[in-house]
């Protein structure tokens, strides 16, 4: 996690040089929607540095992994255990890129994507790995597990009251309650319109 909050501050940072300092309005899914509901939280402001202003002039958040303390909790804890174990069990290495790329489109969550995407995508998770003997995930499934074994951790640190921008927050799939992972019923919170 700690990771994340220094690469959010890294890419503000490469933003507002690039652009100059102004308004951002940040979209986010996931995991990335929680590190951006932290790097507001004014109970972090002490423990994380992130370098960059990390304030945005607004949020829209896809799918935030969010649980208060005693809302949830058993249900969130399944639901990242479920998580955990399958990303401990994915396939990792590739002997092409290729094949990554006929994984993801075989995946029901990127039945829909437009084509180049795949690959897009492709390019952006897995590298070559060391000698060249074929292709791995960037990011190892370990550290990817362990970010959802201390995801209630982290989501329970967020100050949703305190928000100093307005947020919208979308479900991606309208049939379910909470998708990626259970969360918040952002119906009693008056700065959220679910």
């Amino acid at each position: 996690m700690p990771t994340l909050f220094r690469d959010q501050g890294l890419i503000l940072d490469a933003i507002d040089r690039r652009y100059g300092a102004k308004p951002k309005v940040g979209i986010f899914h996931s995991v990335s929607a929680m590190i951006a509901l932290l790097s507001l939280s004014s109970s972090l402001e002490s423990l994380i540095s992130f370098g960059a202003d990390s304030s945005f002039s607004a949020l829209v958040l896809f799918d935030p992994p969010l649980c208060r303390p005693g809302v949830n909790e058993a249900e969130f804890d399944a639901a990242t255990g479920r998580l955990t174990a399958r990303c401990r069990r994915r396939a990792y290495r590739f002997s092409r890129q290729e094949d990554f790329v006929d994984l993801v489109t075989y995946l029901p969550g990127f039945a829909y994507l437009l084509p180049g995407v795949p690959h897009l995508f492709a390019k952006t998770t897995v590298r070559r790995s060391k000698g060249n003997s074929g292709w791995e995930l960037r990011c190892p499934r370990g550290f990817e597990a362990q970010i959802y074994d201390f995801a209630r951790i982290y989501a329970a640190m967020i100050d949703l009251a305190g928000l100093p921008c307005p947020t919208k927050v979308i479900g991606s799939d309208p049939t379910m309650p909470g998708t990626y992972l259970p969360s918040l019923d952002f119906a009693n919170v008056l700065r959220f319109h679910a």
